[in-house]
């Protein structure tokens, strides 16, 4: 056991020089890793949270208020992990806005998310399984393994430790490029034991986007680069489909931030997978959108998230501005998505109050009606306290429209000769 753990301090003294930042959540067994997250000079560098959630509420709180259907799974392992990648870009993205005043965008890489779930010797003997599932993630990779283990051959802290020798080796994994990944399937392994790997793939942004439901939105710096579920303070934010991006909205942007003089780490655009009105886009249509957009610029910032009303928008906005153009704005005040209800829009929209949310919105030119919009139109449909919420820059004016610029693509790719 003494060169288990000798073996288990190497690998951390190594992560602790790794510039990776970790955080922990096990039920089940891994206490030893527990013990070991803040055990050794340096941990600090690494170390950001460990959390043991053995009540079966406390499960259930961190497995997305769903009871697992097994309690020692690759399934609970897994939205550990998730859970837990999700805690250390929170808490990553806290101490870059409150202490260091800036956005380091490789930082977001180089969290990683671990999950352990297990079930091994105890007082009484147990009919089932010693054994235990595993798993590591990262924005860009992910590992997971399930370990059985004999049965009657070691203590409860003899099993204890090697599973916690686990986490670290694939910790290491994650963390250091050149570590032999058949270290994990090998040491330390008894004939009658039997170590399966379950995963170990290379992930992209769609993985995280299937899960959307779960992580509330996804922060994009970089085509690969993103993080899950930040909340967003002190911040302006342009929501839109973005099909395209186009002059008008970046226009917005910009009025908009000089006005609050907010630097480019707090401007987003955001856009919902899910419409109101236009229903779901897919994957392939996504990614497009989310390339184009650091296209046009990279030092853009991209929040996509699966809220399509702009009350929902609020779960991850706070003490901030949402650009509207006032066809949005029109939309937010109408009481059809409120179940036509008056009553329910004023206490829906009483929340952006709740949460400090504030707006400005922009003129914008209706082809039906061929006159320019403004807030005036609608003095009688918007609630006064909304009203009061919103500064219009009466005198932006640019009605450039999605929908031509699609229509005006479309008429050239039909002009272009068969090749």
């Amino acid at each position: 056991m003494q060169l288990i753990s000798k073996q288990s301090q190497i690998l951390i003294e190594k992560i602790i020089k790794s510039n990776h930042k970790l955080v922990l959540y096990v039920t089940g067994c891994g206490a030893k890793a527990l013990h070991e997250f803040t055990q050794y000079p340096g941990s600090s560098s690494f170390a950001q949270e460990a959390k043991c959630v053995y009540g079966m509420g406390s499960t259930i709180l961190e497995n997305n208020l769903q009871e697992p259907e097994k309690y020692v799974s690759q399934q609970l392992a897994n939205n550990l992990a998730i859970n837990a990648l999700k805690q250390s870009h929170k808490i990553t993205y806290t101490e870059q806005q409150i202490i260091n005043k800036k956005t380091e965008v490789q930082q977001w890489e180089q969290s990683i998310g671990l999950g352990l779930t297990g079930s091994i010797k105890s007082a009484q003997p147990k009919k089932g399984k010693h054994q235990c599932y595993i798993t590591a993630i990262k924005t860009n990779k992910i590992v997971s393994i399930h370990l059985d283990l004999e049965k009657d051959t070691r203590t409860r802290d003899e099993e204890d430790e090697l599973i916690s020798f686990k986490v670290w080796q694939l910790v290491s994994y994650l963390s250091d490029p050149t570590f032999d990944f058949q270290q994990i399937v090998e040491s330390n392994i008894k004939q009658n034991d039997k170590l399966t790997v379950l995963q170990n793939e290379d992930l992209t942004p769609q993985y995280f986007l299937n899960q959307l439901g779960n992580l509330q939105n996804l922060t994009f710096f970089a085509p690969q680069i993103f993080a899950l579920s930040l909340n967003h303070y002190k911040s302006i934010m342009l929501s839109g489909s973005f099909n395209p991006l186009h002059e008008a909205h970046l226009q917005m942007l910009e009025k908009a931030a000089k006005t609050l003089n907010l630097p480019k780490q707090q401007q987003y655009l955001e856009m919902a997978i899910k419409n109101a009105d236009k229903g779901e886009i897919d994957y392939s249509e996504v990614k497009k959108r989310i390339d184009q957009v650091f296209q046009t610029d990279n030092n853009l910032q991209l929040i996509v998230s699966c809220k399509s009303l702009f009350i929902e928008k609020t779960q991850f906005l706070h003490d901030s501005h949402m650009i509207l153009g006032i066809d949005t704005l029109k939309r937010l005040v109408d009481k059809k998505y409120y179940g036509n209800c008056d009553e329910q829009k004023l206490i829906t929209l009483s929340e952006f109050v709740r949460k400090g949310i504030k707006f400005f919105t922009f003129p914008r030119f209706n082809e039906e009606k061929q006159q320019v919009e403004k807030m005036e139109h609608y003095i009688q449909t918007i609630p006064k306290f909304i009203h009061e919420l919103t500064e219009e820059f009466q005198d932006f004016r640019n009605d450039i429209s999605s929908t031509a610029i699609r229509q005006k693509q479309k008429e050239q790719i039909q002009q272009q000769p068969d090749k």
